[in-house]
This record gives C-alpha cells, sequence and structure tokens, in this order.
C-alpha cells in the first residue's frame, strides 16, 4: 500500500520484496494490489496533491515490481472501491473510473503489457448498507468513461452469513472463484457478468 513508500515505521517494500522473491522461488506468479492514500488506508487520492502523490507511488511501485527478480504483471488497483469507506458518503464510480485509468497509464507507460485489474469489489449475500451491488456498480463505471483501462474485473466474493458449506472437492465453474462461496453462487456471479 501507499504506507509502505509513505509513513514512517509501516512496513517496509523491502518486507514485500522478501514475499515476491519466495513466491517467484515457488513458481508462482504473484498480483499486486495498490491501494492506501497518503492520509491512510481507504483515503481515495481523488484530486491533487494527493492524486499526484498517488501516481507517483503506482509508478514507483510498477518500476521496482515488473522487473527481476519480481517480474510482476498483474496489478489490482484499489480495494473494495464499490464500498463507501474510500469515496465517503458513498461508492463513486465515476471518480473510481478516473482513479484507475490514471493508474492504468502509469502502470502501462512502465510495462506495456502490465495487466490491471478493478479493485476487487466487495460482493456480500447480505448486502449491508454502503455496498454498491457490483453489477450496478460495473454499470455506473464502464457508464462514466467507458473501458477505464482494465483487462480484469476484482471480485472479493465473500459471504458475511453463509448460506451453506463450501465444498472444496468439487469442481467450479469457473477456478478464479474459488473461494468460500459454492458453486450455485459462482454461476450466479458468471451470469450477472455476462
Amino acid at each position: 500500500s501507499f504506507d509502505a513508500y509513505q509513513v514512517p515505521g509501516a512496513a517496509s517494500a523491502t518486507d514485500l520484496d522478501a514475499v515476491l522473491a519466495d513466491l517467484r522461488s515457488l513458481g508462482l506468479e504473484p498480483a499486486l494490489t495498490l491501494t492506501g492514500g497518503p492520509a491512510g488506508f481507504y483515503d481515495a487520492p481523488l484530486v491533487d496533491p494527493a492524486r499526484s502523490a498517488w501516481l507517483s507511488f503506482v509508478t514507483a511501485a510498477a518500476v521496482r515490481y515488473t522487473i527481476a527478480p519480481y517480474n510482476v504483471r498483474r496489478f489490482e488497483i484499489w480495494q473494495e472501491p464499490n464500498r463507501d469507506v474510500a469515496f465517503a458518503p458513498a461508492a463513486d464510480a465515476a471518480a473510481y473510473a478516473s482513479l484507475l485509468a490514471d493508474s492504468a497509464t502509469a502502470i502501462h507507460a512502465v510495462l506495456a503489457s502490465a495487466e490491471v485489474a478493478t479493485g476487487g469489489l466487495a460482493m456480500c449475500a447480505a448486502r449491508p448498507a454502503g455496498i454498491v451491488e457490483p453489477a450496478a456498480y460495473l454499470d455506473a463505471l464502464f457508464a462514466a468513461v467507458g473501458a477505464p483501462g482494465a483487462a480484469a474485473i476484482g471480485i472479493h466474493p465473500v459471504r458475511l452469513l453463509p448460506e451453506g458449506a463450501f465444498d472444496a472437492t468439487q469442481p467450479l465453474a469457473t477456478p478464479d472463484f474459488v473461494t468460500a462461496l459454492g458453486a450455485q453462487e459462482v454461476r450466479r456471479v458468471e451470469e450477472d457478468m455476462t
């Protein structure tokens, strides 16, 4: 997060370096979630000077981690942008679209072939106050700017009140969504996204 580069006493970039090197040594391909504003973890950097500081952070992360030994190729921008916490008083798809597009541009300036994903969208069956339903949020996001520079959509399919046990022995229709969800919910998500 931004804190690793800006806040004294925060986890350092060298901590992340070690984790990424370990993942690579195991043959795994890491993806980085870039999040956290200059004033705090959920403080979305919507205007200058925070936006300029954010884009400097994004660029520095891309420069540092797209080269050996890390070779990161995938970046996720922000954390659950469809929640109200970063964009108080309410989730703001247009503001996030601008943040995402600027961040993708900064990353692609460093590595044109990098894959940029939206921040993982909060998706809770109980739909607590402050969370915009993912399909509605994506409609608003794409209405705001068309394709905002993202090649993928991040989703956090988390249940506040599980409706049944997850059976890890059963194959899911989409392996990317292996989480605490059952296959029926995964299929519903797939249908909503088509």
